[in-house]
């Protein structure tokens, strides 16, 4: 739901004299977190004080503001993607703004090793990427016996996986019995 509706929904409840409150459960009921208590208060009271516009004040030539958030199938606030064919939802727009850098194509994080042409979005993604050239490896296996060293976390994790037997994942083959803990 788009917050011009949201408001006008509001403005009903206000229009057929619910109280605040009583105002606010309905649209939890309805709609779920889509709007704070305190948010709809201050749009009660523009109301009471004769302004019924739903429509946002300007901001003394400052541009408008527009909030990304989208209320989503299960009603929760969540920011969601507009380039086309995607609709990706995430629950920070720090997260919608790194998946925007996807679909421009901007890389940021560069490998300056002399022939190297890698770049990445993220800072740690190039750090991961810098034990190739470098053959560092900081993540030791504590297991006994086991001298295992790893670049990268998620690779000791499922090393440990391996040592702890942790075999949750089945072949989907009908009677195989074979089983791993990498998926």
């Amino acid at each position: 739901m788009d917050q011009i509706t949201l408001r006008k929904r509001i403005r009903e409840q206000f229009q057929r004299g619910v109280p605040a409150g009583q105002a606010f459960k309905i649209v939890k009921t309805l709609y779920g977190s889509i709007i704070s208590r305190s948010t709809l208060h201050k749009w009660y009271q523009r109301f009471k004080s004769g302004n019924l516009s739903v429509e946002d004040d300007s901001r003394s030539g400052r541009p408008k503001q527009t909030d990304l958030r989208v209320a989503n199938k299960e009603g929760n606030l969540v920011f969601r993607c507009e380039w086309p064919d995607c609709g990706s939802e995430y629950s920070h727009k720090g997260r919608l703004k790194r998946h925007m850098m996807v679909h421009m194509n901007v890389k940021p994080y560069r490998c300056e090793w002399p022939g190297c042409d890698y770049a990445s979005i993220e800072k740690y993604q190039l750090e991961l990427h810098k034990t190739i050239h470098t053959g560092i490896k900081k993540y030791v296996c504590h297991w006994p016996e086991c001298d295992r060293k790893f670049a990268r976390p998620d690779h000791l994790r499922l090393h440990t996986l391996w040592h702890n037997n942790d075999k949750k994942y089945r072949c989907p083959w009908p009677g195989c019995p074979y089983r791993t803990c990498f998926s």
